[in-house]
């Protein structure tokens, strides 16, 4: 058996937590074994699997733990430096989720080249020792983001923003986000935990351009959805 281990630190057990949702049906299909604890603010993850999947599974781990620096790391990072006055709170949620969304794939495959051959992984060590163009990336966006920002101009730039990935289409089917896979997406769990707004947030942090709605939706959410994915929900009730 292969051992994996990773921690993280000071995250409120966040980024953790999104880890063991996100890699416990891919241990369970290669009949692997994943435990978490804390030690003092450290939370720990262990992982045993047979040697012969121990590459595929480093893969699958690199990939979720790219998401939790480019989603949750960045989410915070934002809310520390963007005031983004003139917007409520729901709306400079989305305006975070946007900021994020924008090149999380980009954001994904850096910290990803980064984590490679590493022994075990330490999620805020990478934050903070290996990634400084990425946070130098972070902090150029910053400044572009005025300190006063109008409700409309938010329209226009989340709109613009998710037009450039027309095409790329997820699915909202009974209040859950699927992406074209039909795997369920819960990047939400990595910013803020409000429930209101939460499936225009998710659909928006998937990246995606394309909106297909099955099935009843709360109309607020539909209404939100079709200011910032104009002409692009498709609906099927």
């Amino acid at each position: 058996m292969r051992e994996i281990k990773i921690s993280d630190e000071g995250n409120g057990g966040i980024g953790v937590a999104y880890l063991l949702g996100a890699l416990k049906g891919t241990l369970a299909d290669f009949k692997g074994n994943i435990s978490a604890n804390s030690v003092g603010e450290r939370d720990i993850i262990k992982i045993k699997i047979g040697k012969e999947y121990g590459d595929f599974l480093r893969y699958e781990i690199e990939d979720k733990i790219s998401e939790v620096i480019a989603i949750k790391y960045k989410y915070d990072y934002f809310k520390n430096y963007i005031r983004a006055e003139g917007l409520n709170g729901d709306e400079t949620e989305i305006l975070f989720s946007a900021l994020i969304a924008a090149d999380v794939d980009e954001d994904k495959a850096y910290v990803s080249n980064k984590l490679k051959r590493l022994s075990e992984y330490a999620i805020d060590g990478v934050y903070n020792f290996r990634l400084g163009a990425l946070k130098r990336k972070w902090s150029d966006i910053v400044g572009y983001i005025p300190a006063y920002f109008e409700k409309e101009r938010l329209t226009d730039f989340v709109s613009y923003l998710t037009g450039e990935k027309s095409g790329k289409a997820v699915t909202i089917e009974g209040g859950v986000v699927f992406d074209r896979h039909y795997n369920v997406l819960n990047r939400t769990a990595l910013t803020c935990d409000k429930a209101q707004g939460r499936i225009v947030r998710e659909a928006i942090l998937s990246g995606c351009g394309d909106v297909r709605i099955t099935g009843e939706i709360v109309e607020s959410d539909e209404i939100a959805l079709k200011r910032f994915f104009p002409g692009r929900v498709y609906t099927a009730k």
